[in-house]
């Protein structure tokens, strides 16, 4: 998904002199002992399975639960040693991670690139570099990109890029789908498409016209680029939505209106990240994290977090909640299931 508003919570200052490292518990946060801490910002987080990832600036950690954490080693525009770079966004799947990163030297342009391996190999670049300045002429350069993650499978679509004054990447009339993940492969579709979520076997899309904006039609499509019938969504959620869930409840889509699910109900409003696993949807309104199960039913407060703007993710093991994303320090917690569900009426 594009990562504009992340970008925008990141602040260069903040990420001097990170180093994410396993660490003891904090006193007074109330959620336990963290797997990850961190000296600086957190700035990106994924869970998938009993894996979680958790980001500080340009410092990626990767932990499977019961295990020790791997560091990645810096790639792209994180080779750079000064505090203008970040990792702001992370995808896992099967023995697979994507990390989207961003070089903010000034408030003159930003540049991004994408990149994707193993957490026990190496990574390589998917695509090239995208961004935006105000000193060169077109100011817009390269495509944006929308990633999405379930399933085992992390698939990786370009898309136009408006992030400058100008456009670019526009009229395509074919799309190659990246899968990395439970699939190593590139998927070619007919028209253009951004991939909004996965759930391993299936892909869901929002089409793209010959311009920079989003038609409003969804598209659904097996992995091997089979064209299926498509999740019937109102098509203002489907030109504003950034992520999505694809369930055995349904599609959701985080969108404009908030979490919106199957019929366009709007089932959840007004948050900073939410995440869905096992039947529920997880999410942070202020300091507040609270649950909704997907079929229906009360909405419940879960605990009060440290900060504001805490981000989660879902995995099988409960819900990672990074904290520290718009302070000096971070740390990457979990909360299990079994934690989540005693708010929760049977």
């Amino acid at each position: 998904m594009p990562m504009r508003e992340r970008v925008a919570r990141w602040s260069a200052p903040a990420a001097l002199g990170v180093a994410l490292v396993a660490a003891a518990g904090a006193a007074g946060t109330g959620l336990g002992p963290p797997l990850l801490k961190g000296s600086g910002q957190g700035t990106a987080l994924a869970a998938a399975g009993s894996q979680v990832a958790g980001a500080s600036t340009c410092d990626v950690r990767v932990l499977t639960i019961g295990g020790r954490p791997r560091k990645l080693k810096h790639v792209g525009v994180c080779h750079e040693d000064a505090g203008d770079s970040a990792v702001i966004g992370l995808w896992l799947g099967k023995n697979a991670i994507v990390e989207q990163q961003v070089l903010s030297p000034s408030p003159h342009g930003d540049t991004y690139d994408l990149w994707a391996g193993s957490p026990r190999g190496a990574l390589h670049q998917v695509g090239g570099e995208w961004g935006w300045t105000d000193s060169d002429v077109p100011p817009t350069y390269g495509c944006d990109r929308m990633v999405a993650a379930g399933g085992g499978l992390v698939a990786i679509t370009s898309v136009p890029n408006n992030l400058g004054d100008s456009t670019a990447c526009t009229g395509h009339s074919s799309t190659s789908v990246v899968l990395v993940g439970s699939v190593n492969r590139t998927q070619p579709l007919d028209g253009a498409w951004g991939v909004l979520a996965t759930n391993g076997k299936r892909l869901v899309l929002a089409r793209y016209g010959t311009g920079v904006d989003r038609t409003g039609q969804l598209g659904m499509f097996d992995i091997d680029g089979t064209q299926l019938t498509a999740p019937v969504v109102a098509a203002a959620d489907v030109k504003t939505a950034s992520q999505g869930w694809l369930t055995p409840v349904g599609l959701f889509l985080d969108t404009k209106r908030g979490l919106v699910g199957p019929a366009s109900r709007v089932l959840v409003k007004r948050y900073s990240s939410i995440t869905i696993g096992e039947g529920r949807a997880v999410y942070v309104r202020g300091r507040t994290m609270r649950v909704r199960r997907l079929k229906g039913g009360p909405d419940r407060k879960v605990m009060l977090l440290p900060e504001v703007d805490d981000e989660v993710a879902a995995g099988s093991f409960g819900i990672a909640v990074l904290n520290g994303t718009v302070s000096e320090r971070s740390a990457v917690y979990r909360i299990p299931w079994r934690t989540i569900d005693r708010v929760l009426p049977r």
